[in-house]
């Protein structure tokens, strides 16, 4: 996979992403107290995260995601003085590039003929790892665990792990070049 095909992967996952999440979590302004920031910061870390894997450029898809997740501390703390929301990034960051892995690691290969079914599969594994996610936010920083606290990040989950699956065949079906 050429270096193009890596940018133009990242770019459709994290602009599908952020139509996701102007669309289900109604963003009226730019706050980064918002969710929707970290629709944009996951987008883009796990679509280059999946086109570097699919390049088998695993030491550049680490290295970018250090870089993505400094950035972030940088703007969280300097802007909004809120360290708190780099920890909590940092979890869904781990959830997030942890079902990206196992899908490219395991899934990949045997879905290659079933084109719609593989951002489905991407979602389900990125809802899932949401999910525990959420929970150990939940065991870590809230005293009182309820039912709709732990299902609220799984559909969150889901679209963004659907937008970067959908990102990657959109690239594949109308830009030149295969992934």
């Amino acid at each position: 996979m050429k270096n193009r095909d890596i940018v133009r992967i990242t770019i459709l996952g994290t602009a599908v992403c952020m139509i996701f999440s102007l669309y289900f979590l109604n963003v009226a302004n730019f706050n980064l107290h918002q969710i929707w920031v970290y629709f944009i910061v996951l987008g883009m870390a796990g679509s280059a995260t999946l086109a570097l894997l699919l390049a088998s450029r695993f030491r550049d898809a680490f290295f970018i995601n250090i870089l993505i997740y400094i950035l972030f501390v940088v703007v969280a703390y300097g802007v909004v003085k809120k360290p708190m929301m780099a920890i909590i990034l940092l979890l869904y960051m781990i959830a997030l590039l942890t079902a990206v892995f196992i899908y490219v690691r395991e899934f990949e290969a045997q879905l290659m003929t079933a084109r719609l079914s593989r951002p489905l599969v991407l979602a389900g594994l990125v809802g899932i790892f949401f999910l525990l996610a959420t929970l150990i936010h939940g065991l870590l920083y809230i005293h009182k665990i309820n039912c709709g606290f732990v299902l609220t990040n799984m559909p969150i989950g889901f679209f963004l792990g659907l937008g970067i699956g959908i990102g990657r065949e959109l690239k594949k079906r109308y830009w030149t070049g295969t992934a």
